[in-house]
């Protein structure tokens, strides 16, 4: 068995966990991106980025952990099935 098989499947298991226990790190993060990015589209005016500026005051960043636990969830098993395969496989 190769080493290199193990490491996206534990990657993707690590990322998973840590979606699925500490889903406010990427909440977050996406929250502190989304404040960067609005600021700077109000700082060089309306008229330049007006489509992108729209966008971005109509579709603020989710504010519950909901869809980060669900995608953790779902990276957790992958995860897991991946190693599975990955260590049972000869």
């Amino acid at each position: 068995m190769s080493a290199l098989r193990l490491v996206y499947p534990v990657l993707m298991l690590a990322v998973g966990l840590l979606m699925l226990f500490a889903p406010r790190r990427f909440m977050q993060a996406k929250q502190r991106e989304y404040r960067d990015r609005l600021a700077e589209r109000e700082a060089r005016g309306t008229d330049a980025y007006f489509e992108e500026l729209r966008e971005l005051k109509a579709y603020p960043p989710s504010r519950i952990a909901g869809p980060w636990q669900m995608l953790g969830i779902v990276l957790t098993i992958c995860g897991g099935f991946l190693i599975y395969g990955a260590v049972t496989r000869p």
